[in-house]
């Protein structure tokens, strides 16, 4: 194996860990999400919670792409805008589609968490 190909399997092992370390978070971030969402349902006014909404998708968005998960990054985009047209106009349609693609990103990040090969899911 020439040094090329050393380096190209080192690298390789590298991302798949970093995917794997991501994949493993989504649960947490999922659960998050999840009590924010409640919160909102609850209280739709809760600036605080929106802005936690706010700062998790954007997290996943900025990392999401990079590592594979297409669609997980498509969805923590849209989260991530609605939600801050909800903080922006503080209307309860906002927040409602705030609270409706979330959930949808809740489900992408539990279906990423789950112990699957790692190919198989958000490419």
């Amino acid at each position: 194996m020439n040094d090329l190909s050393k380096n190209q399997s080192a690298f390789d092992l590298s991302i798949a860990a970093v995917r794997k370390k991501f994949a493993d978070r989504a649960y947490e971030q999922s659960q998050q999400l999840d009590a924010l969402l409640d919160r909102l349902e609850t209280q739709p006014d809760d600036q605080h919670a929106l802005q936690s909404v706010l700062q998790i998708a954007h997290r996943i968005a900025g990392v999401a792409d990079t590592l594979g998960f297409g669609r997980l990054g498509e969805l923590a985009r849209n989260a991530e805008n609605l939600t801050r047209t909800a903080i922006e106009v503080n209307t309860r349609d906002a927040i409602g589609a705030t609270i409706q693609v979330t959930d949808t990103l809740i489900e992408e990040l539990d279906q990423i968490g789950q112990d699957r090969p790692l190919d198989e899911v958000g490419g």
